[in-house]
């Protein structure tokens, strides 16, 4: 999971009050199989929230 991003991406975060806690399957509901065509969803702590993103709003949220 923190192989997933930068230590940059990481550091961005953690000044935020943002860290990575888990990873989670997010369904792809556009499918016939929504599990079998799942992504990976990024369990995060955001400032004690508990929120699931997507690998770009991982990003986003470490670049905003």
């Amino acid at each position: 999971m923190m192989n997933d991003f930068s230590a940059k991406t990481v550091k961005a975060l953690a000044k935020k009050g943002v860290t990575l806690i888990g990873l989670q399957a997010i369904p792809d509901m556009t499918s016939s199989m929504p599990w079998a065509n799942a992504t990976r969803g990024y369990v995060m702590n955001d400032n004690d929230c508990c929120r699931v993103l997507s690998f770009n709003e991982v990003l986003n949220l470490a670049k905003s």
